[in-house]
């Protein structure tokens, strides 16, 4: 899985190819912090949004219910 930082992620969200489809940690981290991108259920007309979670964590049912994650 392709790991992003936090200054990348927020460069990707503002760009047209993405239109703000990227929900961001409400968590102060540290620029270089590295992420992944999952697809959630939660979509639109304008398209699916992704969350960003901190690389390596342990995805289990409790983090896929709390972000709603496919």
């Amino acid at each position: 899985m392709i790991e992003y930082t936090l200054k990348e992620l927020r460069r990707m969200n503002n760009s047209m190819v993405w239109n703000y489809r990227i929900i961001l940690p409400s968590v102060a981290y540290d620029e270089n912090t590295k992420f992944n991108l999952y697809a959630s259920w939660k979509a639109d007309l304008d398209g699916r949004y992704y969350v960003a979670l901190r690389s390596g964590r342990q995805i289990n049912n409790d983090i896929r219910a709390r972000y709603n994650l496919m």
